[in-house]
C-alpha cells in the first residue's frame, strides 16, 4: 500500500500511457508510485470508483527498491492482504481487493 497526498492509503494506480499499453502501464506506476517491481497477472481486476473504471494488475513483488521516484513524498507499507480491505480509502478498492483469490477475511 502506499501513502496519498491527503494521507490516506491507496494503491499503485494512474492513467493509461497508450504507447505502454496497460500491463506495462501498470509497472511503471507501481515503481514510480511504491519502488517495486515484479510480475503482473494477465488478468485485471475491475475497480469502481466514482464514475471511473479502473484495472487493477496483482503483481508477485520480485523486487523492491530503496529509493524511488515518488519516494520523498510517499510511504509504502505491507500489510496483510485481510487488513488492506479494511485500511484503503476507496470503497471501490476495498472491494477489488476481496476479488483476489488469496484474499481471506
Amino acid at each position: 500500500m502506499i501513502s496519498t497526498r491527503r494521507k490516506n492509503w491507496s494503491l499503485p494506480k494512474g492513467n493509461l500511457i497508450k504507447n505502454l499499453g496497460p500491463q506495462r502501464t501498470a509497472l511503471l506506476e507501481a515503481y514510480e508510485e511504491a519502488g517495486i517491481d515484479g510480475k503482473l497477472q494477465t488478468k485485471p481486476i475491475l475497480c469502481t470508483i466514482g464514475r471511473s473504471h479502473i484495472y487493477l494488475f496483482p503483481m508477485e513483488v520480485i523486487k523492491l527498491y530503496e529509493a524511488w521516484p515518488e519516494s520523498s513524498f510517499r510511504k509504502r507499507k505491507w500489510i496483510k492482504l485481510h487488513k488492506a480491505s479494511c485500511m484503503l480509502h476507496r470503497r471501490g478498492m476495498r472491494n477489488a481487493v476481496k476479488k483476489l483469490p488469496y484474499h481471506r477475511a
